[in-house]
Formats: structure tokens, sequence, C-alpha cells
């Protein structure tokens, strides 16, 4: 993979990330609540109020991401096809 394509890639995670956390602010603003796993920078946003909710959620999806890489989880996980599919002849049955 090229220098580009990664930095390319970089630049989508940051703002996928920001969008994140405008939606989460939003639903928080709107006073319909924020998921479990946004809880985290909701209390951290309320206790160190130094930095808004989408930051804290921004930094807390980072830590998340950097320690799933170091439990060595990846990100996608690689299904195979037999367990996600089952095996089909050409009548469109399923084989045994």
């Amino acid at each position: 993979m090229s220098k580009t394509e990664i930095a390319k890639r970089y630049i989508l995670f940051v703002l996928g990330l920001f969008f994140a956390a405008i939606g989460v602010a939003y639903t928080k603003h709107g006073e319909l609540g924020v998921s479990p796993i946004s809880s985290v920078a909701n209390v951290l946003s309320c206790k160190f109020s130094t930095f808004s909710l989408g930051t804290w959620l921004i930094i807390w999806n980072c830590i998340l991401i950097v320690g799933q890489i170091g439990v060595g989880i990846p990100a996608t996980t690689h299904i195979p096809k037999s367990v996600n599919q089952p095996n089909r002849n050409d009548s469109g049955t399923c084989s045994s």
C-alpha cells in the first residue's frame, strides 16, 4: 500500500470519528441520551470541561482503537465463507 493510500485512509478515519462525535453530541443535546460506549466520554466532558463532548469522544474512540490494536484484535475479523454462507449446489439448495 502506498503512502498516499495510507494518508487517505487516516484522513477518512479522522473524518469518520469527527462525524460520529458530532452525531453523539447532537443526540445528547437533544436529550435523547448517549450509548454505553459514549458514556465514558460523556462523564469526562462533565468532569473535565476543558474539552467538549465531541473532543472527548474522539479521544475515547482513539483509545479504544489503540487498545484493540494492543490486544491484537483486527478491526475487521475475517469470517470464512463456509461459516458465513452455506455451500450451495447448482440447483440453489444447500448441499450436505
